[in-house]
């Protein structure tokens, strides 16, 4: 059985996974590494303050280079980046330890974050499909520009999810959002759909 279970977790690990959405408003930080090669992704997002007009909408694309991977997302609520390194994550080990760092910012209200912080993940193989939960910790300085409490300082946050990837590079995932500030917490779920390959560098 072990024969067996290895390989796939090999196959699956080389298929692809959810790439680290950068932290654009309104949409949740995906705490989880970046794949080898390209990663592009489409997202909408249903936050609890006045981010969008009722749903945020947007675009994502990453590239990982080994243990480090960068991601760039254009949405209906600004626009960001993000810097992935995976710290952990063994040949055939499932779990995986990732640090990030980040910026991001709108066009109109002035608003510029700045997530750092640490993410969890574990796969779990099938013979069809791999699922990855996770869950990450995070800093997030915050310059707010629009009346938010704590100009310029850096609140708690969360975020928690769920990936679904295909043996061809396809999935699915789903994360919960959270930052702490005084009296007014700011949440968002977001779901998407990804598509990962690889480039070969």
């Amino acid at each position: 059985m072990r024969r067996r279970v290895v390989p796939l977790i090999a196959i699956l690990l080389a298929a692809g996974a959810p790439e680290a959405r950068s932290q654009v408003r309104g949409f949740p930080l995906y705490a989880v590494q970046v794949p080898r090669g390209v990663t592009i992704g489409g997202d909408l997002a249903f936050p609890s303050d006045d981010y969008c007009p009722g749903v945020c909408a947007g675009g994502s694309a990453s590239m990982g280079f080994g243990r480090a991977g960068v991601s760039a997302s254009v949405a209906t609520s600004g626009f960001g980046g993000l810097v992935t390194v995976t710290l952990l994550q063994g040949e055939h080990s499932p779990f995986a330890l990732v640090v990030q760092g980040g910026a991001s910012g709108t066009t109109t209200s002035g608003v510029f974050q700045a997530p750092f912080g640490a993410g969890f993940s574990v796969w779990i193989p099938t013979p069809v499909v791999s699922l990855q939960p996770w869950i990450g910790f995070r800093g997030q300085y915050m310059h707010p520009g629009d009346g938010w409490e704590g100009d310029g300082a850096v609140h708690p946050g969360f975020s928690s999810g769920l990936s679904i990837i295909l043996l061809n590079g396809l999935g699915v995932r789903a994360a919960y959002d959270r930052v702490f500030l005084t009296g007014d917490d700011l949440s968002t779920f977001g779901v998407g759909v990804f598509f990962s390959f690889d480039t070969g560098l």
